[in-house]
Formats: C-alpha cells, structure tokens, sequence
C-alpha cells in the first residue's frame, strides 16, 4: 500500500484548485440567498406573527388540511387580520409518490438526508437551524428532526431507503469514533480508514441521497437535477437492490480535518472539470463527489475511488483557500451586515 498517495498528493493541491474554480461563481450571493444547516446554539423564541389578507380568500391548504380563515377587516387600512383559524381533514385527496408513482392517501416525512445524520449537526442542542443568509436578510428554520419532504415518497417506499440509510450513517459515524490514520511513507497524514464498508449498502446510500434530492422541492437542494435518465436508472437500482450497471457513478469522499464550521450541512453543487460532471454532496464533516457521467474517472482520482475492496478512504483536503472557505466567509459578510457576526 505505500506508495499509492505518492502522485495523487502532489497533484492533489494542484487539481482541488482546478475543481474549486469551477464553481466559484456558484458561491457567490445570488437573490434567494445562500442556504447551510448548523446547530442551534441560542435559545429558540417564538415571535407573534401578524397576517395580512383578503375577505375573498379566506381559504388555504396546509398539507392534508383545509383551513377556513376568519377575518378581523380594517376598512381604513384595507388590512385583514386573521382572527380565527378552523381546521377540516381533506377526505378523499389522494397523494403520488415518486417511486412507485402510485396514488397514496397520504405520503411520509421523507428526509433526503437520513434523520440520523442530524444527530450530529443538533450536537447537545434540542434543534438544527437552517439558514439563508442573502444581502437582504437573513432567515431561520428550526428543525428537531432535520428537514423533510413529504410530497415524495409513500411510507412503503421509504422504507426501502432505510438498509442503505443505516449503512451510510454507521460507516460515517463509526470513522471518527476510529479515526485510523493512513499515512504516506514520509510519515504525513493522507486519509482516515473507512471502517466495515459494504460497498453495495454504501454505494445504494450514496445513490439514494441523490435521488430524493433531485426529486426533492426543498430549496436546500434545488441545485440537483439529475434528470429523466439518471433519475430513472438510480430508482431502479434502489428498488432492485443491485448496483449492477452503476459502474458510471463512482464516488470518494473528502474531510477537511482544518474547518473550523463541524457538523454543517451545505447544499449539493454540480461540478465539472476535465469535461466531466459532478454532484458533490455534503454530510457533517464528509463532503461525497459523485461522478454523474459515463466517461471515465481522470486517473488522478484512482487512488481514492471507493472500490469493492479495501482499504476505502476519506481523504483529507484542506479548507483553507477551498470553495467551502470562500463559501463560509461570504455568509459571514453578510452576517455581520445584518449585525449577526460572531467574535
């Protein structure tokens, strides 16, 4: 094993840089504002809210529910302030899921990222806060649970994600609990040793995280668009089991051991280089860069592509100078403009 580093750790610097200027012009601020999901390290308050409205709609649809507004007019300002919320049960509405594309009476509260992995992200906390942060303002979500869909995916169906789910949180928890040094034969620190891989379990994970976020309406991941095609052979596998016929999506997995944001969620970008596409997907602490292309994996990469057969890595890349540094300092501009900055 030791030489297998050699030339992807003196190229290694060299060609991260190539694939971080691809996407650059993807960090910066755009007018919906920049999403990431952190831990709640504040005390959650709860605001009174006021509504503005119209007599002549005093109805809305809040998931399975209809709910009839009651109105208290103001005929000076020509403001409805909402008195009076009565609930009713929708009967009869039926509900598509994505996988199977039957008709349900109801679907689940699917996560797109497995409800574990916000374990991490939540720490000691009772939440995971999901931000965006634009020019203008700044707005939070609080979640228990991590965030969800519930227009995707029937409750059978969603079971089907659940093996694979298990698997990708146990081998992603279970590495820095181990935390087994690879080490170059100069002695410096390469990768951490992915521990008790199944690599069709963790494979079906990798693939089952990309295709409820390409399906998802979440804003978090509205940069995946996978399309008819991938989307359709990625739900065939899931439902078959098998990763015969994925040989195209091969995937490593990166750490950035110097970042000093842990157990931040950030949204999925595509990526190119070299002519090739790519999805990178982030987890706590784990950045996965999926291939989402037939032509084959540039060479340098060899070294680090999860494979069948072990030793499989996570790869250490620096944070300093990354596409994730630059990320993470233009929310924090925009933080302080809105006079959030932490010392």
């Amino acid at each position: 094993m030791g030489g297998i580093f050699g030339e992807f750790g003196r190229n290694l610097a060299n060609r991260s840089n190539q694939f971080a200027a691809t996407v650059n012009h993807r960090f910066e601020f755009q007018k919906r504002g920049q999403l990431f999901i952190r831990m709640d390290d504040e005390t959650l308050s709860v605001a009174a809210m006021g509504f503005t409205g119209s007599r002549q709609n005093p109805f809305l649809i809040a998931g399975r529910q209809m709910i009839r507004l009651s109105f208290l007019y103001d005929s000076r300002s020509g403001n409805a302030t909402i008195v009076r919320a009565t609930q009713t049960a929708l009967k009869g509405l039926r509900m598509h899921c994505r996988f199977c594309n039957q008709e349900k009476p109801a679907l689940a509260k699917a996560h797109i990222i497995p409800r574990s992995f916000f374990k991490s992200v939540r720490g000691k906390g009772k939440y995971s806060v999901e931000m965006r942060v634009s020019e203008k303002a700044v707005k939070e979500k609080y979640h228990q649970a991590g965030n969800y869909d519930s227009r995707i995916l029937c409750e059978e169906c969603e079971r089907k994600f659940s093996l694979y789910d298990a698997h990708g949180h146990s081998v992603f928890t279970k590495v820095f609990e181990e935390r087994r040094i690879y080490r170059d034969p100069a002695g410096r620190d390469c990768a951490y040793f992915l521990p008790d891989v199944d690599f069709r379990l963790l494979k079906l994970f990798v693939l089952g995280v990309l295709w409820r976020a390409s399906v998802s309406s979440l804003d978090l991941f509205s940069n995946v668009d996978l399309g008819r095609h991938h989307e359709h052979t990625i739900k065939s596998l899931i439902f078959s089991g098998t990763i015969e016929g994925a040989d195209h999506y091969q995937f490593f997995c990166l750490h950035q051991r110097d970042n000093p944001h842990s157990n931040v969620i950030l949204p999925p970008w595509k990526r190119r280089m070299d002519s090739i596409n790519y999805i990178q997907l982030y987890l706590p602490n784990i950045q996965i860069v999926v291939k989402m292309d037939q032509r084959p994996l540039p060479e340098i990469f060899a070294p680090i592509v999860i494979t069948p057969k072990p030793p499989q890595y996570l790869v250490f890349m620096a944070f300093r100078g990354s596409t994730e540094a630059n990320y993470f300092d233009g929310i924090k501009c925009a933080l302080r403009a809105h006079q959030w900055a932490t010392k």
